[in-house]
């Protein structure tokens, strides 16, 4: 009897886990799907680049670009402030309709989806009713006429509003309040991908990115790499040889490394985190210039090794990570992540 209990306790965990896992597939699939929706940008679109950066904000957010409450916000308070070329410039109600919502958002970190009235006069609503002037109206026609033909300010007020209206979802709908947390987790460890791992040179990003979306392209919420290729990278290099000629001994120059490889993750300043295959041209007196060797890397920017010149001589030399001083972080996630299908 006690062995039939235990099999049919361990039978219900079994199922149980069976259940959560397949939910969580589920909820990744319904997050994906949410995640292709985009808004269509016809030929005749009026306001083209409102839509385009409604699309944009939905999938920097899904890719882990944009997380954070305050910056998503901006991102919706700018399709806002977009009105003002549809109704003029110094637009009363454009300026009373994003000083409502920043206020709005500072109290409850909440922002309104929008509406148009079109009876029986031209009205915006967001929390109250905003009618337009009939200065705004004129603007309006004037506006969306000279972006497209024929078109009306109906058609101008009805794209802005579907831009608007899909961005602020991007933020408020309950599946995006519901996956945010889990989202901010991954951006967290992208963000430390970023700042930590080796920098990376345009070859580097294009190899390593290409790589990271072939194997991971069935998986959505997608951790950073654990490890990547170095390729092709330049780094200033101090070299001592000790049998040069007297003063020759230690020389700078620039070191290639061929081929090597480096994790990220490892952060233990006394261990190696990767090792490269290195290639090295110092310009030194009785000494052969070009030196090949082998190089550990330290804390994912110091290259500690040992080079064999032509000429029979030995040289130990450590080599510093220029790059990462120059390092556009945001290109480097981008570089990962933009090739992800949804």
């Amino acid at each position: 009897m006690k062995l039939f209990t235990r099999l049919s306790k361990r039978l219900c965990l079994t199922l149980l886990l069976l259940i959560s896992a397949l939910a969580a597939a589920d909820e990744q699939q319904e997050f994906k799907n949410w995640c292709k929706q985009q808004e269509a940008i016809a030929q005749n679109t009026v306001l083209k680049d409102s839509l385009e950066l409604a699309n944009q904000l939905r999938k920097d957010y899904c890719l882990q670009l944009v997380l954070e409450k305050v910056e998503i916000k901006s991102r919706i308070i700018e399709l806002l402030q977009d009105l003002e070329r549809v109704l003029g410039t110094g637009s009363s109600t454009a300026s009373n309709m994003i000083n409502t919502q920043e206020a709005l958002f500072q109290e409850s970190a909440q922002l309104d989806p929008i509406s148009l009235m079109t009876s029986p006069s031209y009205a915006l609503s967001l929390d109250e009713l905003y009618p337009l002037s009939e200065s705004e109206r004129d603007h309006c026609q004037r506006f969306a006429s000279s972006q497209v033909v024929n078109a009306s300010c109906r058609n101008a007020l009805e794209e802005f509003a579907r831009a608007y209206n899909f961005a602020q979802a991007t933020y408020s709908q309950p599946f995006a309040r519901k996956t945010h947390g889990e989202l901010v987790a991954l951006g967290k460890q992208w963000d430390r991908f970023a700042e930590e791992s080796k920098a990376q040179t345009g070859l580097e990003l294009l190899i390593n990115g290409v790589w990271f979306n072939k194997h991971n392209d069935d998986k959505f919420f997608q951790a950073p790499p654990e490890w990547q290729a170095v390729v092709l990278h330049p780094n200033l290099v101090i070299e001592n040889v000790p049998d040069a000629l007297d003063g020759q001994e230690v020389k700078e120059s620039m070191l290639l490394e061929l081929i090597g490889v480096d994790y990220w993750q490892q952060d233990n300043l006394w261990l190696p985190t990767g090792a490269s295959i290195v290639v090295l041209n110092v310009d030194r007196s009785g000494t052969s210039d070009w030196g090949y060797g082998a190089g550990l890397i330290f804390d994912h920017t110091y290259l500690l090794g040992f080079a064999h010149h032509e000429d029979d001589k030995n040289g130990i030399f450590v080599s510093f990570n220029i790059l990462k001083a120059f390092e556009d972080k945001r290109a480097k996630l981008k570089a990962f992540k933009d090739k992800i299908r949804f």
